[in-house]
């Protein structure tokens, strides 16, 4: 449960962060995603310097598409685990509504 939770608000906020890290010169794109999505450091700088999503290359855009379906399969299953654990009700609430909450509103 933790690694498939943690993992999944990791990359809600990479993907919430990514305009503000790419015009801090900070690249949150794995090299290995960077190479299977064709993302060159131009589309990143592209990215940087109109700082709107909308506007990224087609090959930045499928990255963000894979990653948020990556967080959001990582997180159905972490609530489904959260819901079969043995926590107690306020430990439940306290996860679903704090961070679950956070991490659907963010992305």
């Amino acid at each position: 449960m933790c690694v498939d939770f943690s993992d999944a608000v990791r990359i809600s906020y990479t993907l919430r962060d990514i305009i503000e890290d790419t015009r801090s010169g900070i690249v949150n794109i794995p090299e290995e995603d960077a190479q299977m999505f064709h993302i060159s450091m131009d589309e990143v700088e592209e990215l940087a310097r109109h700082g709107d999503i909308s506007r990224a290359s087609e090959n930045i855009k499928s990255w963000v598409q894979s990653e948020l379906e990556s967080a959001k399969a990582l997180m159905k299953n972490s609530i489904i685990i959260i819901e079969n654990e043995e926590l107690s009700e306020l430990a439940r609430m306290t996860m679903k509504s704090s961070y679950v909450g956070d991490f659907w509103r963010d992305i």
